[in-house]
C-alpha cells in the first residue's frame, strides 16, 4: 500500500483537529492584546476578550427582553405553586397552633423598636379616624342632639332634670355656706359699681318721693353706708343667716319646681342643646385627639395582640386566602415597577463586564466544554475525510 494513502488522512484529521483547536483557543487567547514595538500583533487579544462588551450588552438584552421579561417573572412569582407553597406555609407553620398578633409579628417583624413604632402608628390612625368621625359625621350629632332632648325634654320641670339628689346637695351646700354667703353679700355691696349703682337708685327714689328739696337734706352716700352697716350688722347674727340661706333655697326650689320651657323659649332650648352638641363634640375630640388617649390605645392594641387565638380551619383557609390574593394584587400592582427598576439588562451586561476573562472562559467552558470537544474531533474527522478526497482526485 502507498504510504501517500495512508499518510494523507491521518495529515487531514491532524490538520482539521489543530485547526478547530487552536481556533477554540483564540476565542479566549490570549487575554491581553500583544504588542511588537507600537504595532499590535493580529488576533490579540482573543475574539471574547476583544469583544467582551458587546458581548455582555447583547447577553443582557437577549436575558432582559426575551428570557426574564416582566411578564415571565411576574408569571413565575405567581404561579400555582408559588401560591399554593404560601398557602401550605400560612395554614401548615404560621396557623398551625394557637397563635397571637404579637407572636406573628416577632416572626415578620422582628424589632421590638419596629413593633412599639407601628403600635404608635395605629394609634395614631384610630385618633385620627375618631375626630373625624366626631367633627364631619352629621348622624352623631344627631344622635347626641336627640340624647340631650330626650334626658332633657322641652315639657319637663328643672329640679325632675337634674335629680332629687342633686336639688338636695345643692341645698346643703348653701346651707353649710351660710358665713360665706353673707361675707359676700357685704363685700358685693362694697364694690364700686355695686356701690354706684344703689346710689343713683337712693338719689332716684329721693328725687321721685320728696323732689328737690331731699338734696339738701339727705344725702343718698351717706343711706348708702347705713345701708351697708346695717346690712353687716344683720348678716353677722346667726340667726339672720339662717333665715336667708333658708330664703335662697325657697327662691332656688321655686326656680327649679319649673319646667324648662318656662324658662327657655323654644329658640332658645334648640340654641343650647346645639351648643352642648358642639361642646361635647369639641371635648370627645380633644379627649380622642390627646396623648394620654394615645397611650391607652397603645396599651389595648399591646393586651390585645398577646391574646392567643385557634384559628379554625375555615378561618385559616379564609385568612390565607386573603393572603394570597393581597400577595396577588400586590404583583401585579406594583411588582412591574420593581422590575423596571430592577432591569435585569443593565445587571446581567454590568455582572459579565466586571468578569475577568478567565472567569468568562471558565463559564463558557464549563456549560459548552463537551460540545467544544465535539467540534475540535469533528475538524479531525473532516480533516481525515478531506485526506481520502484527495487522494480519490
Amino acid at each position: 500500500m502507498d504510504l501517500a494513502t495512508i499518510v494523507t488522512p491521518i495529515a487531514g484529521s491532524i490538520i482539521g483537529y489543530t485547526t478547530n483547536w487552536l481556533a477554540i483557543k483564540m476565542l479566549f487567547k490570549p487575554h491581553q492584546a500583544a504588542y511588537i514595538g507600537k504595532f499590535r500583533i493580529p488576533f490579540t487579544p482573543g475574539v471574547i476578550p476583544r469583544e467582551q462588551k458587546r458581548i455582555a450588552k447583547s447577553l443582557g438584552q437577549a436575558v432582559g427582553n426575551n428570557l426574564l421579561t416582566e411578564e415571565v417573572i411576574l408569571k413565575e412569582l405567581t404561579n400555582k405553586q408559588v401560591i399554593e407553597q404560601l398557602q401550605t406555609y400560612i395554614i401548615g407553620d404560621l396557623l398551625s397552633r394557637p397563635i397571637s398578633i404579637d407572636a406573628i409579628m416577632d416572626q415578620i417583624y422582628p424589632s421590638k423598636e419596629g413593633q412599639e413604632a407601628l403600635y404608635h402608628k395605629i394609634a395614631e390612625i384610630i385618633q385620627e379616624k375618631l375626630s373625624k368621625e366626631f367633627s364631619d359625621n352629621q348622624t352623631i350629632k344627631n344622635q347626641i342632639f336627640a340624647t340631650i332632648a330626650r334626658k332633657i325634654p322641652y315639657s319637663k320641670k328643672i329640679n325632675e332634670v337634674i335629680g332629687e339628689k342633686t336639688v338636695n346637695q345643692l341645698n346643703t351646700i348653701i346651707l353649710s355656706h351660710k358665713e360665706d354667703i353673707a361675707k359676700y353679700l357685704i363685700a358685693a355691696l362694697e364694690e364700686e359699681d355695686v356701690k354706684s349703682q344703689i346710689i343713683q337708685v337712693i338719689d332716684q327714689i329721693l328725687s321721685e318721693k320728696l323732689g328737690g328739696l331731699a338734696a339738701m337734706f339727705v344725702q343718698p352716700e351717706a343711706l348708702y353706708t347705713m345701708l351697708v352697716d346695717y346690712s353687716q350688722t344683720y348678716l353677722e347674727e346667726e340667726e339672720n343667716q339662717e333665715q336667708m340661706v333658708q330664703f335662697i333655697c325657697h327662691k332656688i326650689d321655686g326656680f327649679l319646681d319649673k319646667e324648662v320651657s318656662a324658662v327657655l323659649s323654644s329658640k332658645e332650648y334648640i340654641h343650647l342643646t346645639e351648643k352642648a352638641v358642639v361642646m361635647i363634640e369639641d371635648e370627645i375630640v380633644e379627649i380622642a385627639s390627646s396623648n394620654a388617649m394615645s397611650e391607652h390605645i397603645q396599651e389595648y392594641l399591646i393586651a390585645f395582640a398577646k391574646i392567643e387565638i385557634q384559628l379554625t380551619d375555615e378561618m385559616k383557609d379564609s385568612f390565607s386566602k386573603g393572603v394570597c390574593q393581597a400577595y396577588k394584587n400586590f404583583a401585579q400592582t406594583h411588582l412591574p415597577v420593581f422590575i423596571q427598576q430592577f432591569n435585569i439588562t443593565r445587571i446581567v451586561e454590568s455582572e459579565i463586564n466586571h468578569f475577568s476573562v478567565a472567569d468568562v472562559e471558565r463559564l463558557i467552558f464549563g456549560i459548552v466544554d463537551k460540545e467544544l470537544k465535539a467540534i475540535t474531533w469533528f475538524g479531525a474527522l473532516l480533516g481525515f475525510i478531506m485526506g481520502l478526497l484527495t487522494l480519490l482526485v
